[in-house]
C-alpha cells in the first residue's frame, strides 16, 4: 500500500497492489492512535478495483466534522475479496503531523538535562524516521513512540496492541 497525505491534510490518497478489477469486495478500516477504530468503510469493488486506482480518504469518510485529519498515527487496513473469493489484506501505518512538529519546538528548547524532555524528543525523532523510511515497523511501535512524544496514553486493548 502506498499513501499520499495532502499538504492541507484534507485527504489521504491510498493505492494498493491488491486493488484489481476482479475484486468482489473492498473494505477499509482505519484506527487512529491505536485507540479509535472507525467503522469499516465499504468501497465499491469495481470503482477501486484496477491496479491504478486511488481511493481518496477524507475526514468525512470517518465521520469527522473537521475538514482536516487530526495529528496522530493512523493504521490503515484494506481487506479485499478477490475474484476467486480469497480474502487478502494490505496494511500500513502513517503519521499525520500538522501541529506536532511545532509543539516539539518547546521540547527541543528545554532539553537540558530533563530526562522526560529527552525521551519526548527522541521518541518524536524515531517516529519521524519510521514515517519516512520504515516499511516493517509495527503499528504498536509507532503508537508507543507517539504516546511518548505527546504524553497521550495509549490503550492496552487497542487493535494495534499498544502494550
Amino acid at each position: 500500500m502506498t499513501t499520499t497525505i495532502a499538504s492541507d491534510l484534507t485527504s489521504i490518497d491510498i493505492t494498493s497492489g491488491i486493488f484489481d478489477n476482479s475484486n468482489t469486495a473492498v473494505t477499509l478500516t482505519v484506527t487512529h492512535n491505536c485507540t479509535t477504530t472507525y467503522e469499516v468503510i465499504d468501497l465499491w469493488a469495481q470503482e477501486y478495483g484496477g491496479t491504478n486506482s486511488i481511493f481518496p480518504l477524507t475526514p468525512s469518510d470517518l465521520g469527522l466534522t473537521d475538514d482536516t485529519f487530526p495529528d496522530g498515527v493512523y493504521y490503515l487496513l484494506l481487506t479485499v475479496t478477490d475474484g476467486t473469493l480469497n480474502v487478502v489484506t494490505d496494511a500500513k501505518c502513517i503519521l499525520v503531523d500538522n501541529t506536532l512538529t511545532c509543539d516539539m519546538t518547546d521540547t527541543f528548547n528545554t532539553l537540558n538535562s530533563d530526562p522526560n524532555q529527552i525521551i519526548k524528543a527522541l521518541s518524536y525523532h524515531a517516529l519521524k524516521v519510521a514515517d519516512a523510511s520504515c516499511t516493517s515497523c509495527s503499528c504498536t511501535d509507532w503508537c508507543l513512540l507517539y504516546s511518548a512524544a505527546t504524553e497521550i496514553d495509549c490503550a492496552n486493548d487497542s487493535p494495534c496492541g499498544c502494550n
